[in-house]
């Protein structure tokens, strides 16, 4: 089974993630995710809503000046923003956004516990288990938007496209693909096994 990762991401760092901006997610904690994962981003308030997800391309893990150094320019943030974030951290994490799925419209927090009522927003991240992944297909499957159901607009890298993070929610559900991690230096990166 593929992981699933739900994260608070704050609005405007989630727009740059689905404006092709922002090409890594930043985290100060190790994320349990490989290249291939799916990450579903929840803006938290004022906005209090789903707003769409992306596939894990990596993960990147290095000091802080190390990481800034890789991926800085693909952070979506300044040097400064970058340098607070990680203050007093002796390591640093970027999950590689590989492909990205923007709702069209939100789906709220109302709209979401009509579905799963047990739904509450992560403070930053949390691992959905098969039945929440199952609850989460249920909710975009069965939510109502402008044209009766919520859809998604796919974005491969930069090359604009359309389809439905459905399937690719749905693959999650299957048996797990080998992995294996490997060290250069100070990066650790994560690759499926060919």
């Amino acid at each position: 089974m593929k992981t699933v990762l739900l994260i608070s991401a704050r609005e405007r760092h989630a727009a740059r993630i689905f404006a092709g901006e922002k090409r890594v997610e930043l985290r100060r904690v190790r994320p349990r995710v490989v290249e291939g994962d799916l990450v579903v981003v929840y803006a938290p308030k004022p906005i209090s809503a789903l707003v769409g997800a992306f596939q894990v391309g990596g993960v990147v893990e290095a000091c802080p000046s190390r990481l800034w150094e890789l991926i800085g320019k693909e952070s979506g943030v300044s040097l400064a923003e970058f340098k607070t974030y990680y203050r007093g951290a002796a390591h640093a994490f970027g999950i590689l956004v590989e492909k990205t799925w923007r709702l069209e419209k939100h789906l709220s927090l109302p709209v979401i516990r009509k579905v799963w009522c047990e739904f509450y927003p992560p403070q930053g991240y949390k691992y959905l288990n098969r039945s929440e992944q199952q609850r989460l297909s249920t909710v975009l499957s069965r939510g109502k938007g402008s044209n009766g159901a919520y859809s998604l607009q796919i974005k491969l890298n930069t090359t604009k496209g359309s389809g439905s993070l459905l399937p690719v929610l749905s693959e999650t559900l299957n048996p797990p693909k080998v992995v294996t991690a490997y060290r250069t230096g100070t990066i650790t990166k994560y690759w499926k096994k060919s």
